[in-house]
């Protein structure tokens, strides 16, 4: 069974059960030797080659986290998604103790599925950090664990076969790999070429295309609409129908507003905030809790985008008021853009994680790279119809 049948097969146990996922989010590594130019993190943060989340803080927000799943109904699958750095860069003795942990916190959980993804920048090989893989493989079963590679295509001209062997490498060890696809503002349509003869060469079954725009980094990744939606057109043209699909399972695409909608884009806002706060929630090493958005990838309103914490592992989260503080800053976003009040896709964005990415959209026309998602939803809408 490839890495793509297994997903797919994981969704519709979870669609069959009318079940849902729960992701925790958590930075314990930022760490990074990698120079991608669409990347999350800082320099700063970057160069910080200590853990940022202490075994002992980690063990509190797993103590945190158990009765809340636990009691979540139809929750089937709980995925703890460590990010955003190299993790391999960590020691031996601290990654065989934060995958014990993990375990642990696995075994304690009533949900049926438990998924560990760990980020790489696939620039390690595989005799420097053979010892920190067997780390993962003796704590974990290969289906509860995944690699999250992450490329930046503007580097493969220099990096493509060390990129192409680290990978052949990893996956003898890891069976589910995820590459992840930085796009950034110096992307052009002609630097995809070489990333598609790398998809085809790898035989990757999950690629997840990311737009990591926030505080930190919009002089490096802010791209304009077209140049985007150029990028991604390129992308998609040169992809078997295969490939189109994962893509496609990517990307979150809200589907088109009906005709006879009456809804008004504050009803989806609203909706969009309970939404964020009951699938997804990002934890920091101080027990502080935040929202995360998901458009093109998992958006986290922190700090970077000016956002306060909604609650602390040291109580329960007062949904009811997060809720509001979600929607206060959306509709506050919305307000003060007026090329978001006559917009077509209005609802589907306020709808969706792509109305964060407004945040930092500054025309008197809409420059959100959201528009892709939107196109691309309706072909989809209409080969279905």
């Amino acid at each position: 069974m490839n890495n793509l049948d297994f997903l797919k097969n994981l969704r519709q146990q979870t669609q069959e059960s009318n079940g849902k996922r729960y992701r925790i989010f958590m930075e314990v590594v930022t760490s990074c030797f990698g120079n991608c130019s669409g990347c999350a993190l800082s320099f700063t943060a970057r160069k910080n080659l200590n853990p940022d989340i202490s075994l002992e803080q980690i063990q509190d927000i797993f103590k945190y986290f158990v009765p809340i799943i636990n009691n979540k109904p139809n929750i089937t699958t709980t995925s703890l998604v460590l990010g955003t750095g190299e993790y391999f860069l960590m020691n031996e003795e601290f990654l065989n103790n934060l995958f014990k942990e993990v375990n642990l916190f696995f075994k304690q959980l009533k949900t049926p599925i438990n998924v560990l993804a760990v980020s790489s920048a696939m620039l390690m090989s595989e005799e420097k950090i053979i010892d920190k893989i067997m780390a993962l493989k003796n704590n974990l079963d290969e289906k509860q664990f995944a690699i999250e590679g992450v490329i930046d295509p503007l580097l493969l001209e220099v990096h493509y076969d060390r990129y192409l062997q680290n990978y052949r490498d990893m996956v003898k060890h890891f069976p589910l790999f995820d590459l992840v696809v930085n796009l950034s503002d110096g992307l052009k349509p002609k630097d995809l070429d070489l990333l598609n003869k790398l998809l085809s060469e790898m035989d990757v079954f999950n690629v997840d295309v990311q737009y990591q725009l926030n505080g930190d980094n919009t002089y490096r990744v802010k791209t304009s609409p077209e140049n985007f939606i150029a990028c991604m057109d390129h992308m998609y043209a040169n992809l078997k129908d295969k490939d189109s699909e994962v893509i496609d399972m990517s990307i979150a695409l809200p589907m088109p507003v009906p005709e006879d909608d009456d809804s008004t884009v504050f009803d989806y806002i609203k909706k969009n905030a309970r939404e964020s706060l009951e699938e997804r929630i990002l934890v920091k090493g101080n027990g502080n809790l935040y929202p995360v958005g998901t458009a093109y990838g998992d958006i986290f309103l922190d700090e970077r985008y000016g956002f306060k914490p909604i609650g602390h592992i040291s109580k329960p989260i007062d949904f009811e008021q997060a809720e509001n503080e979600i929607f206060k800053y959306m509709k506050t976003i919305f307000v003060k853009k007026p090329a978001c009040h006559t917009c077509e896709y209005n609802k589907q964005c306020y709808g969706s994680g792509y109305s964060f990415y407004n945040k930092f959209t500054t025309g008197k026309e809409c420059d959100n790279v959201g528009l892709f998602a939107f196109k691309r939803a309706e072909e989809l809408s209409q080969e279905q119809s």
